[in-house]
């Protein structure tokens, strides 16, 4: 019962004001500091244990509940809600246009090399058939010219168009006359189409290049890549705001620029079979007339 007494005593002094001291003239020194009364004595911690340096266990943030110290008000909580997206939705598809763009191109130019590298030299081997010595121009027609626009020109510039997909109808419209290239390899198709099944295709099939692909697929990737090209600026097309009409503007202008190169090519090669009968046949000048009247005369 006594101890308890003098240990309620003890806390009841513990917690008794301390008691304000006055310093005296005397107790300072020359300087005006302060003599203290003894020596001081270090601080020690009350818990002694090591408390040296460890590695957290786990993330030093991982031990912060969110919702004890973090907390916010409802109506807080509701404009969090109601906020914008970071990124516009119409701007993530123009890029991902773009992406798909750039990275079919990449493509389509090593394609193009594959064949120069790889199918080219074969023109040159002494077994070549008989029917087809002399025929490179016409199997690959303007492969070599389409591969030097778009490896060297038309890639790079697309490229530079990156962040700004609405740009890119400027590398169509700059380039309208390299895009003639392509009514010029559709003309040529029939007759590449034709040799290689009469003479090609059962040679170039003995090459051990350990690809998947044939040549007459390889030389079909300049029509698909025209086809492509068309899609494509119709999709960005369709993510055009009618605000931007000078962009819209543009990007209708290489459309329709690819969509004619399109039709040219198809229209060149009716026109091609045509002389090609006539040198066949060999008519007389009196039918050379009139299939040049009826057939070749402007519209």
């Amino acid at each position: 019962m006594a101890a308890t007494q003098d240990s309620t005593a003890a806390d009841t002094d513990s917690l008794k004001p301390a008691e304000v001291q006055i310093i005296t003239p005397e107790q300072r020194g020359a300087n005006g500091c302060v003599r203290l009364p003894g020596p001081i004595k270090p601080l020690n911690f009350e818990d002694n244990k090591n408390l040296s340096v460890r590695p957290f266990s786990k993330s030093p943030t991982s031990s912060i509940s969110s919702s004890s110290h973090f907390t916010f008000s409802p109506d807080s909580e509701s404009k969090l809600r109601q906020s914008p997206p970071m990124f516009d939705d119409t701007d993530s598809d123009l890029q991902h246009i773009m992406d798909e763009m750039i990275s079919t191109e990449r493509e389509y130019a090593r394609s193009l090399s594959y064949i120069i590298e790889h199918y080219f030299p074969e023109m040159e081997r002494l077994d070549l058939p008989q029917d087809l010595r002399g025929k490179r121009s016409i199997i690959f027609g303007n492969v070599e010219k389409l591969w030097d626009f778009h490896s060297q020109y038309f890639l790079k510039e697309l490229e530079a168009c990156t962040q700004s997909p609405l740009s890119i109808s400027s590398c169509f419209l700059r380039h309208e006359d390299q895009f003639g290239m392509y009514a010029l390899y559709s003309k040529n198709k029939p007759q590449s189409d034709a040799l290689l099944s009469s003479h090609g295709n059962e040679f170039f099939k003995q090459m051990e290049l350990g690809d998947k692909m044939d040549l007459a697929s390889y030389l079909l990737k300049p029509i698909q890549r025209m086809s492509k090209y068309a899609l494509l600026l119709k999709d960005l097309i369709k993510e055009c705001s009618q605000s931007q009409e000078q962009e819209l503007s543009d990007l209708r202008t290489a459309e329709e620029m690819v969509k004619f190169q399109l039709r040219h090519g198809n229209d060149l090669v009716p026109l091609v079979q045509i002389t090609d009968l006539c040198h066949h046949f060999r008519w007389g000048n009196l039918h050379n007339r009139w299939l040049t009247k009826y057939f070749f005369a402007p519209l």
